[in-house]
């Protein structure tokens, strides 16, 4: 409706002034929204959130309170700016930002979404019992499988036990045990460590016999046998059960989180929805300052087609309004109206023109720098007379712009013209236009 036309207008053009002010507030790409929203959905279920939803909901709160404070600074520098952010300031104030859980989360899970080892005593107890257990378990393949003048040639065992990072231990084990296979006394190196089902065994390739005791859990012609050495059968079953502590430990962390989020998950709830809306209007604002758009002037028309409102919309910068008060007999009135498209098109024809010339002036520059021989076989020639030509055709084949003006007592408007003259374009102009500025979208034609 007429109404809604002008709302999103007024929304779009205080996202642009929001731009003008700062535009690196209104970034929104670290928001992950379907991770907050699937966050959201176990909050309500009361079933426990995953790290990465945590940590992405901390995402979303860290910027809600980014933008508002800069946004509350912006009006203590100036206090016009109130004026000119409204709408999208009076929602952005309102926003309810729980500090506590932000802190809550950060306390206990990583940037990654890990769970920290400092998160309990029980989980940092069950991470330690995890890793003694694999450091038994490389010790004991060594020993079955290797001579043993092979682990003393490989020295003391590069292994970082830092305060978590126990992760990162387990795959220098893993690494470890690739590397004193592949050490065998006899060269051979089709045997590899292999963790299956978390339980780790050695996996052997089609045709390679073993010389230890363990049991076959899997074998296939042309695959190999999966073996699980008997002395590694106890150290297996405790790993596990170390393993499923650790589990234990992480989702207790994780349900205590849910918990504390449903204290704020309705408010969680409107701020994604808010920012969600905020995002669109900012992309409304982005993509008709990216081609320097201009604000339209909407009127209502009576069942004649004759204007009813004599202003509609227009911003508070006069530079920008469109009908002025000698314009008012015009039911459309677009001078220098653009096909979006065209003019999105060339703008990139010629920024890759310009980009070509840079390039090749850098290698130039590059070559002189070298002292390389411009005439050596293989180097390419290099002509910037003729990229810089290339430019200037670009340049020169600017879209044309077209001038609508269509009185109030108009009612159709025949254009005539050959084949491929620009009818069906300047129509398409027309239409996108009207219908931009409908979707609260800045128009590209001239002020």
């Amino acid at each position: 409706t007429y109404e809604e036309s002008l709302r999103l207008l007024r929304e779009t053009n205080a996202a642009v002034e929001i731009h003008k002010y700062s535009s690196g507030i209104m970034e929104f790409a670290s928001i992950d929204a379907l991770l907050v929203r699937s966050g959201i959905d176990h909050a309500k279920r009361s079933s426990p959130l995953s790290g990465q939803e945590a940590m992405a909901v901390v995402v979303l709160l860290q910027f809600a309170e980014a933008l508002q404070l800069n946004i509350k600074a912006a009006i203590r520098e100036n206090a016009d700016l109130y004026d000119r952010f409204v709408p999208l300031v009076e929602s952005i104030l309102n926003w309810v930002i729980g500090k506590a859980f932000v802190r809550s989360v950060l306390r206990v899970v990583s940037e990654d979404g890990s769970i920290k080892d400092s998160a309990s005593g029980k989980l940092q107890q069950a991470r330690l019992r995890v890793v003694n257990l694999e450091s038994k378990l490389l010790v004991g393949f060594a020993e079955f499988v290797f001579y043993a003048s092979t682990l003393t040639s490989m020295g003391a065992l590069p292994l970082d036990v830092e305060n978590g990072h126990w992760g990162r231990l387990r795959n220098q084990l893993y690494q470890l045990m690739n590397t004193l296979i592949s050490n065998e006394a006899d060269n051979t190196t089709s045997l590899e460590a292999s963790n299956v089902g978390g339980r780790w065994c050695i996996r052997s390739g089609a045709g390679q016999t073993t010389n230890f005791k363990g049991l076959l859990l899997s074998s296939g012609a042309g695959t190999g046998k999966v073996i699980e050495p008997v002395s590694a059968v106890q150290l297996n079953d405790e790993l596990l059960e170390a393993k499923a502590s650790v589990a234990n430990a992480e989702a207790e962390i994780l349900l205590d989180l849910t918990e504390k989020m449903k204290l704020d998950v309705d408010d969680i709830e409107s701020l994604l929805k808010s920012i969600v809306e905020l995002d669109v209007i900012n992309a409304r604002a982005s993509y008709g300052l990216s081609l320097g758009g201009t604000f339209p002037s909407l009127l209502q028309l009576d069942g004649k087609n004759v204007a009813l409102t004599s202003e509609g919309f227009s911003t508070k910068d006069s530079s920008t309004k469109l009908f002025p008060s000698t314009k008012k007999q015009w039911k459309l009135y677009l001078p220098k109206a653009y096909h979006p498209l065209l003019l999105q098109r060339h703008r990139h024809n010629l920024l890759e023109a310009r980009r070509e010339v840079a390039n090749a002036k850098a290698e130039l520059r590059r070559r002189r720098l070298y002292g390389e021989n411009f005439s050596q076989q293989g180097a390419a020639h290099i002509d910037i007379e003729k990229l810089q030509e290339k430019v200037t055709q670009v340049e020169n084949s600017h879209p044309i712009p077209s001038d609508f003006l269509i009185a109030n007592n108009t009612s159709v408007l025949l254009i005539t013209g050959p084949n491929t003259g620009g009818k069906t374009i300047c129509l398409k102009a027309v239409g996108l236009a009207a219908m931009m500025a409908k979707a609260g979208q800045i128009s590209i034609y001239g002020s």
